[in-house]
């Protein structure tokens, strides 16, 4: 009777065990989930910010020198939102767009 006993406990011990890893595993895969979310939310974001960005420099670079160079158009397409900012400041301070870019 007494090993009927110790082995029930095993059992239920284990048991409870398991349910608890389950649990923990299915509440740390909502949070993941979660984040992995929010991350992707942040950086589809920014992404269409700075093709935002992007999009108005060229439309103000055609207007200032007229048609760009596909070169030049790929350069500033590529380039990060810091880089953008810093040629949209400096739009009216240089003569030609090779001198913007560099």
């Amino acid at each position: 009777e007494i090993y009927d006993k110790a082995g029930m406990a095993i059992t239920d011990a284990r048991g409870a065990v398991e349910l608890a890893l389950q649990e923990g595993f299915q509440k740390g895969e909502a949070q993941g989930f979660q984040k992995g979310e929010a991350q992707g939310y942040q950086k589809g974001e920014e992404q269409g910010i700075r093709k935002g960005e992007a999009a108005l420099l060229l439309k103000q670079l055609t207007k200032r020198f007229g048609p760009l160079p596909d070169s030049q158009v790929e350069t500033i397409l590529g380039a990060d939102s810091e880089l953008l900012e810093r040629w949209s400041e400096r739009i009216f301070e240089v003569g030609t767009l090779t001198e913007l870019l560099q």
